[in-house]
């Protein structure tokens, strides 16, 4: 099973962990010009967790900074699981740290790329993706005045490597992939999430206007979704309502001839529910998000947009339930935990709200925080038979989870 995560840096880099974590900077989101591009980015990080290239070489690092390794990657995980508009990413700063932790053989990339390019041309992308990227990122080596580019430093990129790459797309009959109109979404929310302050969402808005302006539908889709993006944060409801309708005639007409309709986009679909319930229509908010979830039921962001309408309309219950089924089929995400809390703080479920805010804080591992969450659940009275027998018994597995954590490192558990 591989994890994957977007991290809120605009350096151009990515990376892979033991145990199929692989994470993406927003910069390489950004940078990329197909989703070919980033799907062999993507196979090439997939080709170092499969080869167990990191895992050999942590062998050789201590066990604290394994600790601290694994540390960045639980709160980054945690934090990709937060739906909200301003999270959901790993933050520069932890980037930074795991980025301090990897670096590869020349070796071991060239292991890589091999595995990498087989999985690119059995996925169907254009195989011409990995030279075309890796060529740009060579070219940017040597043109950056701040150094080369992340992904460079961790990843050596030499010119045997892309001449390897381009020996092996010629060996393959090559095809015309046309690129996902979600990709082009996917990168202006890139863009979106790593900037910052007001004056860089006004250069920003400058941006998707140019990009809107261009003769390629690509840029056109990312341009006005972008500016969509842009007017919503802004709470300019009525004018982001606009150009999302411009992204979705944009990505029509992209779509396969004779079909007047595009399949549904996750992109578009999320933000269009956001909209209607910012714009007060929150009947019309719900039915778009439950369409989507139902095509797109894995999505958290599909799901979040559910139970925020479900909770606009004071349907708490109805929120409860699906959360109380998604907690159990999807133990270890915060981001259920979390909005199951803010259910029943709705509807004024004293206990239970502090039980759910509990086993947030224990995925997160705030041991302290959960046992006190549990306690204050299972002193503050009206929980019923079955809820505060839940309660207790969590809180005891808790507390000994806890203490033998704390035995490990050679503490006692406070009084």
């Amino acid at each position: 099973n591989f994890e994957v995560f977007a991290v809120k840096d605009s350096s151009i880099n990515a990376f892979a962990l033991p145990g199929g974590f692989i994470g993406f900077h927003t910069g390489l989101l950004v940078s990329a010009e197909t989703d070919s591009e980033v799907a062999s980015v993507m196979g090439h990080e997939t080709g170092h967790v499969l080869q167990r290239h990191l895992a050999r070489q942590m062998d050789k690092q201590t066990t604290n900074t394994m600790i601290a390794l694994a540390g960045i990657l639980l709160g980054a995980l945690a934090a990709s699981r937060n739906p909200g508009a301003a999270s959901g990413l790993m933050q520069g700063g932890q980037a930074v740290a795991v980025n301090n932790q990897l670096s590869y053989s020349r070796d071991a990339e060239r292991e890589a790329d091999r595995i990498g390019f087989q999985i690119l041309a059995a996925s169907g992308y254009d195989v011409n993706g990995a030279p075309g990227f890796f060529q740009r990122l060579q070219k940017a080596t040597g043109i950056m005045d701040s150094g080369v580019p992340s992904y460079v430093r961790t990843h050596p990129l030499t010119t045997d490597r892309i001449a390897d790459m381009q020996d092996r797309a010629r060996n393959i009959t090559s095809r015309n992939v046309p690129t996902a109109v979600e990709f082009y979404f996917i990168k202006a929310r890139a863009r979106i999430e790593q900037s910052g302050s007001s004056s860089q969402m006004y250069d920003l808005r400058n941006t998707f206007d140019s990009l809107s302006k261009q003769s390629s539908p690509g840029k056109q889709m990312e341009g006005f979704y972008g500016l969509a993006l842009v007017a919503q944060k802004q709470g300019k409801f009525d004018q982001a309502a606009g150009y999302l309708q411009q992204a979705r005639n944009l990505a029509n007409s992209a779509s396969a001839p004779g079909s007047p309709i595009l399949r549904q986009s996750l992109s578009l679909d999320i933000t269009t529910s956001e909209l209607a319930l910012a714009r007060g229509k929150s009947d019309e908010a719900l039915q778009i998000a439950q369409g989507t979830l139902k095509a797109f039921p894995q999505s958290y962001a599909a799901g979040a947009a559910m139970m925020n309408a479900y909770l606009k309309l004071g349907r708490t219950n109805d929120a409860i339930t699906w959360l109380k089924a998604r907690t159990r089929l999807q133990p270890n995400e915060v981001v259920w935990w979390t909005m199951l809390s803010n259910a029943y703080d709705q509807a004024k479920n004293v206990p239970m709200r502090h039980y759910a805010l509990g086993e947030k804080y224990a995925l997160e591992g705030a041991w302290p925080s959960a046992i006190e969450q549990l306690k204050i659940a299972r002193s503050s009275g009206g929980a019923d038979f079955y809820q505060a027998s839940s309660i207790d018994a969590r809180l005891r597995e808790m507390q000994k989870e806890y203490q033998e954590e704390l035995k490990e490192q050679g503490k006692n558990m406070p009084s």
